[in-house]
């Protein structure tokens, strides 16, 4: 098109049509602004939002003026209103789920929230057994966490948990009483904390000795892992033995943290299914091993309840979803 428009100008000022030449180069310089303007959409990192009166791409306001929106943004405006048609019937299901400790129907799958109005889980028995979850400060990491252990203990299974809270004790303490259950200890005490790696490492040594025996799912979970090995340095060797030896021994570890940074390379080869928690800058996703193409599907700011997150399972495709913060009493 643009070329079209220099070349009727062109041919209007050989001709003395001077209007034609001010119409010429008044719609090539429009041309000119929008394809610049569109072209300022690639790359942009994040999701759609709505405040009541305008869409927002990331951090960006976008024009009222849709005919001139960029086809990706109109697909992920489409996909907006397609979740946001979702939430009724997707709020009548989570009461459901809240009822049963968002218990779901296949063994060993935890629920993690959902796509639209689907319901997704995670399972560390089959696939990569161990997970990381990042998120800063405030993004909702451990309420995913505590979601996904409430929800794993609800099921009628024969899984165990050790339970290691480093944000004092503010995660874990509501699980201490539950079934299966064998431990919680928290930064407030050191000595007890390195008494269970110590029995931690045992185990680990005691299923070993034991041939042709199948061992059951033992969940060791670890809230702020730096301040974990920071506080007990010592303990670092046990949980990397544990992440590299584990896995045909029943041991499924899963550590937060706020950045992939404070995770020596020898445990992040090993923690190969991430949970990304919250908004992230385009190179934090290629740290956790997001893919490219889902990085420009990034999602925006959650509604009102809920956050998003994803799963990032290395080698595939990134899923995806929100999940439910907890109802305040009042």
């Amino acid at each position: 098109m643009l070329p079209t428009l220099i070349g009727s100008a062109f041919f209007a000022s050989q001709t003395g049509h001077w209007w034609l030449v001010l119409t010429s180069a008044t719609s090539a310089v429009l041309f000119l602004l929008v394809a610049l303007w569109r072209k300022s959409f690639f790359g942009l990192v994040g999701g759609v939002s709505f405040d009541g009166k305008n869409f927002w791409l990331a951090n960006r306001k976008l024009t009222r003026l849709a005919l001139i929106w960029p086809t990706t943004v109109r697909h992920k405006i489409t996909e907006f209103l397609r979740e946001r048609a979702a939430e009724p019937e997707r709020q009548a299901e989570l009461e459901q789920l809240r009822a049963r400790n968002f218990e779901l129907p296949e063994p060993n799958l935890a629920f993690l929230g959902y796509q639209r109005e689907n319901p997704v889980g995670i399972s560390l028995i089959a696939g990569f057994p161990h997970l990381l979850v990042c998120g800063a400060t405030g993004a909702g990491k451990s309420v995913l966490l505590a979601q996904l252990i409430n929800s794993w203990l609800a099921q009628n299974t024969d899984s165990t948990f050790f339970l290691i809270d480093f944000k004092a004790g503010e995660t874990f303490a509501k699980f201490e009483s539950r079934n299966r259950v064998r431990a919680v200890v928290t930064d407030q005490n050191i000595d007890e904390t390195a008494e269970l790696v110590n029995s931690l490492e045992a185990l680990l040594a005691y299923r070993e000795a034991e041939v042709n025996f199948r061992h059951t799912p033992c969940y060791v979970v670890i809230d702020e892992f730096p301040h974990f090995m920071n506080r007990l340095p010592k303990a670092l060797p046990v949980i990397e033995n544990i992440v590299a030896r584990g896995r045909s021994l029943g041991f499924r570890i899963i550590l937060s943290t706020q950045s992939t940074a404070a995770i020596p390379r020898s445990l992040l080869g090993q923690l190969r299914r991430r949970l990304a928690v919250g908004q992230f800058e385009t190179i934090d996703w290629i740290s956790l091993g997001a893919d490219r193409q889902s990085i420009q599907k990034l999602p925006g700011h959650s509604a009102d309840g809920w956050r998003r997150a994803a799963l990032i399972s290395v080698g595939e495709a990134t899923e995806f979803f929100e999940f439910p913060l907890p109802i305040l009493s009042t």
